[in-house]
């Protein structure tokens, strides 16, 4: 993040601006309209009055004022998408003049220490000198006293108590029968794996019911009649509260007289009645009449 000295006149340079289409290509030709948003605040133009002129490779000379730059913290600068030139975002970080020239100027110094008092005397300059207190050499340091009341030799104990509890649990995690408990794991992975089929249908798991309730008859009972039932939907043609054109393709005419429509979609979800007759050669059924004409897609089956 570029760091912009508080209310103070700047050039930047922002971009690149590249083809709006291929994402690389450089755009020298945009006439750039600049937004800014000082420390989170609403965007905003910005106060210079000068419009970014073309430096090279898609990159704009911007021009910032003393307004533009007189809010401390985050300042967002953005530039639209145009028809040409995808999106611009910059941001910066405006600081006090002070602190900018401490760090920036010609003769700062980032390390210097001004001034330093309290417990040890002070210290001046940028090394300075220290005084108020006592010179200590080699191994003439003193040792640091423990707090008033502290006794280091009991927290000592009670570390080597904590330590050692810890190292019996881990200790007991080791005997326990954990092989044990892995191998009935895997006896159980490998029975499941036992019973699921050797390859996937379509993508998905076959599931093939022997039986019903320990009756293999009920299955296969199931079965015989699942296969009967003819699914299809309704089409284009005759839609009516009586008649219906379908999807069916079974070409002898009478030959779903007398079965039980049930739609599965549409107005007339869950809603059954009675086929009178077939048209083989229009695919149309007629039917007791129902409460609502079916939509052309609506599903049904014939039981």
């Amino acid at each position: 993040m570029n760091i912009l000295r508080q209310s103070t006149a700047v050039d930047v340079l922002i971009g690149p601006f590249v083809d709006l289409t291929d994402g690389a290509t450089a755009e020298e030709g945009e006439t750039p309209t600049v937004l800014l948003s000082k420390n989170g605040q609403a965007l905003g133009a910005k106060n210079d009055a000068d419009v970014p002129v073309h430096d090279d490779a898609g990159y704009y000379n911007c021009e910032l004022d003393a307004t533009d730059t007189a809010t401390v913290g985050t300042l967002v600068l953005i530039v639209e998408a145009t028809g040409s030139a995808l999106p611009v975002r910059h941001e910066y970080q405006v600081i006090e003049e002070a602190a900018y020239d401490h760090l920036y100027a010609g003769a700062a110094d980032p390390k210097a220490i001004t001034s330093v008092s309290g417990a040890v005397g002070s210290v001046t300059g940028a090394v300075g000198s220290v005084t108020g207190h006592t010179n200590q050499t080699g191994d003439s340091f003193a040792r640091l006293a423990a707090p008033a009341g502290a006794s280091v030799s009991a927290d000592i104990a009670a570390l080597k108590a904590e330590t050692a509890t810890i190292v019996a649990d881990t200790n007991e995690l080791q005997t326990d029968d954990v092989p044990t408990l892995i191998a009935a794991v895997q006896a159980d992975t490998d029975d499941i794996q036992t019973r699921l089929p050797a390859a996937l249908s379509g993508g998905r798991m076959a599931a093939d019911a022997q039986a019903i309730s320990t009756s293999t008859d009920a299955a296969d009972k199931l079965e015989a009649s699942a296969e009967t039932i003819e699914v299809s939907a309704a089409a284009a043609g005759t839609l009516s509260v009586t008649q219906m054109t379908t999807t069916l393709t079974e070409v002898t005419d009478d030959h779903y007289n007398g079965r039980i429509i049930i739609w599965t979609s549409g107005v007339l979800l869950r809603q059954a009645t009675d086929i009178t007759d077939y048209d083989g050669g229009t695919k149309m059924l007629t039917y007791t009449a129902v409460t609502e004409a079916p939509g052309d897609g609506d599903t049904f089956i014939i039981v």
